[in-house]
Protein backbone atom coordinates (compact mmCIF):
# COMPACT_ATOMS: atom_id res chain seq x y z
CA UNK A 1 0.00 0.00 0.00
CA UNK A 2 1.41 3.45 -0.83
CA UNK A 3 2.40 5.53 2.23
CA UNK A 4 -0.26 8.21 1.66
CA UNK A 5 -3.01 5.58 1.51
CA UNK A 6 -1.68 3.85 4.62
CA UNK A 7 -1.56 7.17 6.46
CA UNK A 8 -5.18 7.90 5.46
CA UNK A 9 -6.19 4.46 6.72
CA UNK A 10 -4.25 4.97 9.95
CA UNK A 11 -6.18 8.21 10.59
CA UNK A 12 -9.37 6.12 10.77
CA UNK A 13 -7.99 3.97 13.62
CA UNK A 14 -8.81 4.56 17.28
CA UNK A 15 -5.40 3.17 18.30
CA UNK A 16 -2.47 1.28 16.83
CA UNK A 17 -0.57 -1.63 18.34
CA UNK A 18 2.56 -2.57 16.49
CA UNK A 19 5.88 -4.31 16.63
CA UNK A 20 7.22 -2.46 13.59
CA UNK A 21 8.74 0.99 13.80
CA UNK A 22 6.95 2.22 10.68
CA UNK A 23 3.55 1.48 12.21
CA UNK A 24 4.38 3.75 15.15
CA UNK A 25 5.80 6.47 12.91
CA UNK A 26 2.60 6.50 10.85
CA UNK A 27 0.47 6.48 13.99
CA UNK A 28 2.37 9.51 15.29
CA UNK A 29 2.00 11.27 11.93
CA UNK A 30 -1.74 10.49 11.94
CA UNK A 31 -2.16 11.66 15.55
CA UNK A 32 -3.40 8.24 16.66
CA UNK A 33 -2.48 6.80 20.08
CA UNK A 34 -0.17 3.80 19.76
CA UNK A 35 1.44 1.05 21.79
CA UNK A 36 4.69 -0.41 20.50
CA UNK A 37 5.74 -3.95 21.31
CA UNK A 38 9.25 -3.39 22.60
CA UNK A 39 12.25 -4.67 20.70
CA UNK A 40 14.88 -3.20 22.98
CA UNK A 41 16.04 -0.89 20.21
CA UNK A 42 14.39 1.31 17.60
CA UNK A 43 10.84 1.05 18.93
CA UNK A 44 11.92 1.96 22.45
CA UNK A 45 14.03 4.87 21.16
CA UNK A 46 11.17 6.21 19.03
CA UNK A 47 8.69 5.99 21.92
CA UNK A 48 11.17 7.79 24.19
CA UNK A 49 11.59 10.50 21.56
CA UNK A 50 7.81 10.94 21.33
CA UNK A 51 7.56 11.20 25.12
CA UNK A 52 10.30 13.85 25.22
CA UNK A 53 8.47 15.82 22.54
CA UNK A 54 5.25 15.91 24.56
CA UNK A 55 3.65 12.64 23.44
CA UNK A 56 3.24 11.38 26.99
CA UNK A 57 1.24 8.15 27.05
CA UNK A 58 0.05 8.55 23.46
CA UNK A 59 2.91 6.42 22.13
CA UNK A 60 4.73 4.03 24.41
CA UNK A 61 6.65 0.77 24.27
CA UNK A 62 5.99 -2.25 26.43
CA UNK A 63 7.11 -5.87 26.41
CA UNK A 64 4.63 -8.43 25.05
CA UNK A 65 2.61 -10.72 27.31
CA UNK A 66 2.21 -8.42 30.30
CA UNK A 67 -0.81 -7.00 32.07
CA UNK A 68 0.71 -3.57 31.49
CA UNK A 69 0.41 -4.10 27.74
CA UNK A 70 -3.32 -4.79 27.99
CA UNK A 71 -3.74 -1.73 30.22
CA UNK A 72 -1.76 0.43 27.78
CA UNK A 73 -3.91 -0.72 24.86
CA UNK A 74 -7.10 0.07 26.78
CA UNK A 75 -5.67 3.47 27.71
CA UNK A 76 -4.78 4.19 24.07
CA UNK A 77 -8.31 3.29 23.01
CA UNK A 78 -9.73 5.68 25.61
CA UNK A 79 -7.70 8.67 24.37
CA UNK A 80 -9.23 11.15 22.01
CA UNK A 81 -7.16 12.64 19.22
CA UNK A 82 -6.84 15.82 21.30
CA UNK A 83 -5.47 14.20 24.50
Amino acid sequence: MPPDELLALMRECRAVVGDRLHALILAAAAGVPAVGITDGGKIDAFCDLCARRGGGDRIRALPPKTDALTAAILRALSLSRDD
